[in-house]
């Protein structure tokens, strides 16, 4: 993950800025394919936010999100406990009450806490969003030497 995080700050220009939104973001960084404007919930485990010292792990996605059980369908609904949410924002968890995110398309990025996302966005119900399938590791060959 920091891995890709140190990639898109390397490569942060005005002309490549716009390539994510703060899904595609944190799409991006997790290694989980994105069609802009699709969330596709088949590649998300969500679940209720219960608290940072509650199973919250450096690296988890949070959906800053409104409950919604009456607007038409939605790219961002996200259904937990039998509930229908509407996603207005994500963010990475990045330790400490700190939170990472991209703001919109043309923005960059942002680290701030859960509280001010919330405010921000106007939303009461963050949601957690684990990827499905494991983050793809990468091994750099080593040449071993004998003396």
């Amino acid at each position: 993950m920091k891995a890709r995080i140190f990639r898109y700050v390397s490569e942060d220009t005005p002309s490549t800025r716009n390539r994510y939104d703060c899904c595609g973001f944190v799409h991006y960084v997790k290694h989980v394919p994105y069609t802009p404007h699709n969330l596709e919930l088949a590649r998300w485990h969500c679940s209720h936010f219960t608290g940072e010292r509650t199973g919250l792990l450096i690296g988890d996605v949070v959906a800053c999100a409104e409950l919604d059980e009456l607007s038409p369908k939605d790219e961002f609904a996200i259904h937990v406990g039998g509930r229908r949410y509407l996603a207005r924002h994500f963010a990475i968890y990045l330790g400490g009450s700190i939170y990472l995110s991209k703001y919109g398309w043309g923005g960059g990025l942002t680290i701030t806490t859960l509280r001010e996302l919330q405010k921000e966005y106007r939303t009461r119900w963050p949601l957690v969003l684990v990827p499905r399938e494991p983050e793809r590791t990468f091994s750099v060959p080593m040449t071993v030497y004998r003396a």
